[in-house]
């Protein structure tokens, strides 16, 4: 039985690769789910876009947002420390991309405090099957 798809998800990614960017925009394209994607290049203008600051004040909150693969260690504990700290990201979702070369997890979850459960690493191929689920 198909699913019905009744809200468009909103997705943020976060990749400053206009090629790697490109690459992941086709993955999400080809899953079953309908979605949104809004792209930001670094962690200065992801926190901007969450906190809805210029020259993102009417951006639609994102349901998920992807931390791609040229993130730094530092601008994903920027991004990290800004979901530990704003209860106004609670039901977001904050998944990373793994480069599949390396296999490495590039966040711990316990970077995001207090035990919340909210961050995994993804390989890009299995980033369509994560969105249909």
């Amino acid at each position: 039985m198909e699913r019905v798809v009744t809200r468009k998800m909103n997705i943020l990614l976060v990749e400053g690769i206009a090629d790697l960017s490109e690459r992941i925009r086709r993955v999400l394209a080809t899953s079953g789910f309908a979605n949104r994607v809004h792209t930001v290049g670094d962690s200065t203008e992801t926190l901007a876009y969450l906190r809805h600051e210029s020259p993102y004040t009417e951006a639609p909150r994102p349901d998920i947002v992807l931390l791609g693969l040229s993130q730094s260690p530092a601008d994903i504990r920027d991004i990290a420390d800004e979901f530990a700290s704003n209860p106004k990201l609670v039901d977001v979702e904050l998944v990373t991309l793994e480069d599949p070369r390396f296999r490495q997890v590039v966040v711990d979850d316990a970077l995001l405090g207090g035990g919340r459960d909210a961050m995994r690493a993804v390989e890009l191929p299995a980033l369509g099957r994560l969105i249909d689920s």
